[in-house]
Parts: structure tokens; sequence; C-alpha cells
């Protein structure tokens, strides 16, 4: 799927970021948006979407491809790729998408993680979709059984972050 826009196009990246969210609807944030194509799906359910980017160009044609688009309820940044601009702004929903795969630094990703949770709001939801495909995935299926929900849990109510 890699290279091949129609095929990113078609793949239900929103499905898959909602999946058994229940709302409430008014606030999504996508850290490394690109051009804002997953904002554009999410715009026709929440209130307001926001998102950051390492690219200038990237955020400027978000806002033009969003503007476009007829969204006006849009918050785009740049980041210098190891956080989240802080501003004031907590979210319903976080998230990324085949984002953090390219991020070498276990530190920066610790970082951009720590920062995710800090503008989600309590009770909302952080989402990370990585790539991957079966054929690479580990026989030992961890992190998608609920005992590789109760340690991711576990790593943010004990502070794991700081």
């Amino acid at each position: 799927m890699v290279g091949s826009y129609h095929a990113q196009e078609a793949f239900p990246y929103d499905e898959n970021i909602l999946k058994n969210f229940e709302g409430p609807y008014d606030s999504v944030f996508e850290y490394g948006c690109g051009p804002g194509r997953n904002l554009l799906r999410l715009s026709r359910r929440f209130t307001l979407v926001a998102g950051t980017d390492i690219s200038k160009g990237n955020i400027n044609n978000a806002r033009k491809f969003l503007d476009l688009n007829g969204v006006k309820n849009h918050r785009l940044f740049v980041t210098t790729g190891d956080g989240i601009p802080d501003d004031g702004q907590q979210y319903n929903l976080v998230f990324e998408v085949i984002c953090f795969q390219h991020i070498c630094s276990y530190n920066i990703r610790r970082k951009i993680l720590a920062d995710m949770v800090r503008i989600c709001r309590p009770g909302g939801r952080v989402v990370l979709q990585m790539g991957f495909n079966d054929k690479t995935l580990p026989r030992s299926n961890h992190a998608h059984t609920p005992q590789g929900v109760i340690e991711l849990r576990r790593f943010f109510s004990e502070g794991m972050l700081n």
C-alpha cells in the first residue's frame, strides 16, 4: 500500500481509529497529519479537527485541502518533530497513523507519546496505528490481547512516561 495513493485513500483508517470510540465527537488531534486526509474524513464527525506535522509544506497543504473541502474549524501546527506544541487545547481523541515507525529515537517517541497523553482530555482516547502486515507479526501477538491493553494502561497510570 505504501506509495499507492488510491490504496491509501481506500483504506478505512478512520474506522480503525474510531473502533470502540463512543465519543464525544467534539475534538480530534492527529500527530503527523501530513496533507490532512485523515482530518478531512474525521471532520464529518468531529466539530474541531487539529493536527501537527514536521513539514511546513504539509501543514500549508493541509490548510488548503481542508479549506477547499469546506472544513472551517481546524487548527494546524508545525512541530519540530520532538513533541506537540502546547496551545492549551485538550482533545477527546488524539491519534497517529503510521508515523511513529519513522521516529528512530526512543526518547523522542516517549516525549511525543507523553504529549499525546497531555493533550488528551480525561476520559479521552489516544490511538496509535502502526504499520504491519501479517507476515511480520510476532508469534506472540501480545499488544492485541487483553493483557497487552492492561499493560499499556498500567504504563500510563503508573506515570511511566515521566
